[in-house]
């Protein structure tokens, strides 16, 4: 990342990594025109062909970027997964999630409440979503929280505190396989 160097092209890398065995299931490249949700749909595909899961019982982690009504809806109509994202920690959203009454939370442990509500994109397209919220702390004042949209209603805890964890796993992947070439490629991953 140095000012000064030249340009170099870039060939975008999507994978889906095992988070439990940390090994790689799939991946694909996609030109700079494609989509983070676009290059998802198609890895999906292929996840689904290497894994044939039964409906409901593999959850697909995400980031950011996959945070859209067309991947949602075509893992809810296409696929045989569930799937997981993380909410941008935009200003409205914190303004909303700070609006929720305390009662509503339900305490799990010291400094940890979690709520599962239904929720809507604004692009209905999304179909029927579980949004998960988490708030950590003790005082009112302190509270932060973290939202993630979910395509199926699961147990927020365990998905929060044990599934969603292991998301990282394709963070020290990427970074353990750099001599796979893929040092001047630009990820984006489930």
């Amino acid at each position: 990342n140095n000012p000064r160097s030249k340009s170099v092209k870039v060939a975008s890398t999507f994978f889906a990594l095992d988070a439990d065995t940390h090994q790689p299931v799939a991946f694909t490249t996609a030109t700079s025109a494609c989509t983070a949700a676009t290059a998802a749909i198609e890895l999906l595909g292929l996840a689904a062909q290497i894994l044939t899961p039964q409906p409901g019982q593999t959850l697909v982690m995400a980031d950011l970027e996959h945070l859209t009504a067309e991947l949602f809806r075509h893992v809810q109509e296409e696929t045989p997964f569930d799937l997981l994202v993380p909410m941008k920690n935009h200003r409205w959203l914190r303004e909303q999630l700070q609006a929720i009454p305390a009662k509503q939370f339900t305490r799990r442990w010291a400094g940890f409440a979690t709520l599962k509500q239904p929720y809507r994109m604004a692009s209905r397209n999304a179909g029927d979503l579980v949004r998960f919220v988490q708030r950590s702390g003790e005082k009112p004042d302190d509270c932060h929280f973290k939202a993630f949209l979910a395509t199926s209603d699961r147990d927020e805890v365990d998905t929060l505190t044990l599934d969603y964890p292991k998301r990282w796993h394709v963070e020290e992947f990427f970074n353990a396989h750099q001599a796979l070439g893929w040092d001047r490629v630009g990820t984006l991953n489930l």
